[in-house]
């Protein structure tokens, strides 16, 4: 993401906005999974349904880069597709920045296949090329 979004973020106002986005998503259908380490939160993520019928999503997957090759994001992986098959899908999608090869090198070894779909994603005054990867649960 753009350095000067990450760091106009209000980590309090982040804070209240994800405990009560947590409490409304899960009635919702919706899961948010935390990966602990060294006693902190060291990545998150929330599946749930996509827009289109039939179809599961990984809305959302971050990992603290303090974490990274540290074993911190196959479990959260691991835990999302068992989340996403527990919720009844059997194909899952997922959107991640055109930009962000270590994500979609993650990704890539986990069994998800980018399909050829492209969007935009906004981030403040930024807009991302993105790109959807799909994944048979």
């Amino acid at each position: 993401m753009p350095a000067a979004y990450l760091a106009g973020l209000n980590v309090g106002q982040k804070a209240d906005g994800w405990r009560r986005g947590i409490e409304r998503d899960a009635g919702k259908g919706k899961r948010t999974l935390v990966v602990e380490a060294e006693g902190r939160v060291a990545g998150f993520a929330v599946v749930g349904s996509d827009d289109d019928a039939g179809f599961g999503l990984l809305w959302l997957m971050y990992v603290d880069p303090a974490f990274w090759g540290k074993g911190a994001a196959r479990p959260l992986m691991d835990g999302s597709l068992i989340a996403l098959r527990e919720l009844g899908y059997k194909t899952a999608r997922l959107w991640v920045l055109d930009a962000n090869q270590r994500a979609r090198h993650f990704y890539a070894r986990c069994g998800w296949v980018a399909d050829g779909e492209t969007g935009l994603a906004t981030h403040g005054d930024a807009n991302e090329p993105t790109l959807r990867y799909m994944c048979a649960l």
